[in-house]
Parts: C-alpha cells; sequence; structure tokens
C-alpha cells in the first residue's frame, strides 16, 4: 500500500470510529497529525487525561484494528535518562494484572511516553465496547499518574 492508499485507508478507519463515539455520546476530534483522533477527559478533582485513537494495522483477515492509547509518563531518551530497572518490573507487573489493556513504550522522536493502551477491530465494535476501551485506558493511564504524584496528561 502506498502513503495515499494508506492515507486514505485511515481516514476511512477513523471516520468509522468517529461515528460508533458519536453513538456513544463522546465528541472526538481529529489531531493536528490527522492520523489519530482525540477523547479529552475531565476525570475530576480538576484532573484531566487524553485518550488517542489511531489505525493500528489489519488482522490476517484484513480486520481493520484501531487502539487505544492515553499517555501517563514522558521518559527522556538515552543512556540513564529513561526507565530504570525497578520501574520496568512494575509495569510488567501491572501488565500480568490488567484485565483490560496493558502499559506500552511510543516511540515519538526524542521523547518515549509510557501509555495504557488496548486494541479492538473495528468492523466488530460495539458502542459499548468502544466506551470499555476508551474509558478503561483512561482510568489506568490516570491512576498510574497520580501514583507518580504528575497529572501531565
Amino acid at each position: 500500500m502506498n502513503d495515499a492508499e494508506a492515507k486514505k485507508k485511515t481516514t476511512e478507519v477513523l471516520e468509522k470510529v468517529k461515528q460508533i463515539g458519536n453513538m456513544a455520546g463522546y465528541e472526538l476530534h481529529l489531531h493536528d497529525d490527522g492520523d489519530m483522533l482525540v477523547a479529552p477527559f475531565d476525570m475530576g478533582e480538576g484532573r484531566t487525561q487524553a485518550v488517542y485513537i489511531r489505525h493500528a494495522g489489519s488482522t490476517p483477515a484484513d480486520q481493520d484494528v484501531v487502539a487505544f492509547l492515553s499517555p501517563c509518563l514522558e521518559l527522556k531518551k538515552g543512556f540513564m535518562k529513561g526507565m530504570g530497572k525497578s520501574q520496568a518490573l512494575d509495569i510488567l507487573r501491572r501488565n500480568s494484572a490488567l484485565l483490560f489493556g496493558q502499559f506500552g513504550l511510543y516511540d515519538f522522536g526524542n521523547v518515549e511516553v509510557l501509555m495504557s493502551s488496548s486494541c479492538q477491530i473495528l468492523e466488530t465494535m460495539e458502542v459499548e465496547e468502544f466506551e470499555a476501551h476508551l474509558n478503561c485506558v483512561a482510568m489506568v493511564a490516570d491512576s498510574y499518574e497520580i501514583e507518580i504524584g504528575q497529572d501531565d496528561f
């Protein structure tokens, strides 16, 4: 698939997600980059959280997969500037305890961001599943930020 076809596919996928989001009562905005949707959350008590939804790829059966991502920690890149061993082991332990979703590191050039994430096949996603993904990744990311004493996202 060339760049133009990939961009068209991403646009189609995001439009379908936006329709499901609208049915669920959420107003999703296109990110400035144009390659993902953004859902801002008011977590209460003055806390906020953002959820990003992007086209993650396709299954072997050519079904579109969307990823729900919510950032919770920015890490500097470079030797001894990122996550330490104890923090990495803590994240792995948390992953084994999560029933829905996982933590992962996402590379944004000069920084890496720890995000709570989950994925769903778009063609089978119902409104209730959309809401579950959206709320779960936001709550997991915000809970982690609370534990580390931050509210950056």
